[in-house]
């Protein structure tokens, strides 16, 4: 259960009705976290159509065209095999993971850290 983004320590069971991200235990809570709030809130992606493959347009099904490698159930982000291994194409809108797997929220140690560049990992690219 996620806790209240106004930080009062309750459970929340309530979401934003417009990014559907931020949890709030009541509507005062959401009132008194409007102010600062509705400064980076935005409506969720559409969900693009499961039709295509959503990094490079290619149609599914048939002789000739692709098949169905990965599907977000969250966003529904959908890849062909090409586009799924691929560095910018084969992660999906999802904040906080990638096709329904999380992403790593530990602290940085020093071996998420990249020894030729020096940047931390980021995504699925944490070791």
């Amino acid at each position: 259960m996620e806790q209240c983004a106004t930080g009062c320590g309750k459970s929340a069971e309530l979401r934003c009705s417009t990014c559907k991200t931020v949890h709030y235990c009541g509507t005062e809570c959401q009132k008194k976290d409007w102010k600062t709030h509705k400064k980076e809130c935005s409506p969720p992606l559409p969900r693009p159509p499961t039709t295509h493959c959503t990094g490079c347009n290619q149609r599914f099904g048939g002789r000739d065209e692709v098949e169905v490698d990965q599907l977000c159930p969250d966003c529904g982000y959908t890849t062909c095999e090409s586009c799924s291994c691929h560095h910018s194409r084969g992660t999906c809108y999802c904040q906080d993971s990638n096709f329904g797997h999380p992403y790593c929220d530990r602290f940085p140690q020093w071996y998420h850290f990249s020894q030729r560049t020096g940047r931390s990992y980021t995504g699925d690219n944490h070791p």
